[in-house]
C-alpha cells in the first residue's frame, strides 16, 4: 500500500447515520488524521465547511434537509475558491449507475459504495491527494453520455 501523511489533513464526514460517521472517523484516525469533523446532514455540513474549510469532504447522498447532490452543488458554486475546489468523496449505499453519473456531473471527485473497507477509503483519499484531482465543471464536460461513462474512474 502506498503511504501518504494525513496528520495535517482535515476531513468533514457528512452522513445522517451516526454509526457511519463514527466508523469513518475511526478509519481516518487510523490513517493518521487528527482533524475529523462530523455533520449529521447537508445543511449542518455546509455550515461546517464554512467554519472549518476541510481539506477533504466525505458525504452520503441521501440525507434530510440538504441531500448530498445539493450539498455538492452549493460547494462547487461557492465564490470561495478554497471551498469550491475541496475534493469530495461520495460514500453511499445508493450505487445505481444513474446516481454515479449524477454524482460525477454534480462535481464529486470519487464515489465509494457502502459498506466500506479501510483499504477502499484510503485508496480514494490517496488518489485524490496524490493527483490533486479537481472536480469537473459541467461546462467543461463536452462528451456524449457514452463517453462520460467510459472515462469515469471512481
Amino acid at each position: 500500500m502506498n503511504k501518504i501523511l494525513l496528520d495535517h489533513t482535515s476531513f468533514l464526514v457528512v452522513d445522517n447515520n451516526l454509526h457511519m460517521r463514527r466508523l469513518v472517523r475511526s478509519l481516518l484516525h487510523g490513517f493518521g488524521s487528527r482533524q475529523v469533523y462530523e455533520a449529521e446532514d447537508g445543511a449542518v455540513g455546509l455550515e461546517s465547511i464554512e467554519s472549518y474549510e476541510p481539506d477533504v469532504i466525505i458525504t452520503d447522498l441521501i440525507m434530510p434537509i440538504l441531500d448530498g447532490f445539493e450539498l455538492i452543488r452549493v460547494i462547487r458554486n461557492s465564490s470561495n475558491q478554497k471551498i469550491s475546489g475541496t475534493p469530495i468523496i461520495i460514500l453511499t449505499s445508493h450505487t445505481e449507475k444513474q446516481r454515479v453519473i449524477q454524482a460525477r456531473d454534480t462535481g464529486a471527485n470519487s464515489f465509494l459504495a457502502k459498506p466500506i473497507s479501510a483499504k477502499a477509503l484510503y485508496d480514494r483519499i490517496y488518489y485524490i491527494i496524490k493527483n490533486q484531482q479537481k472536480p469537473l465543471k459541467n461546462e467543461e464536460i463536452n462528451l456524449k453520455e457514452e463517453e462520460k461513462e467510459e472515462n469515469y474512474d471512481p
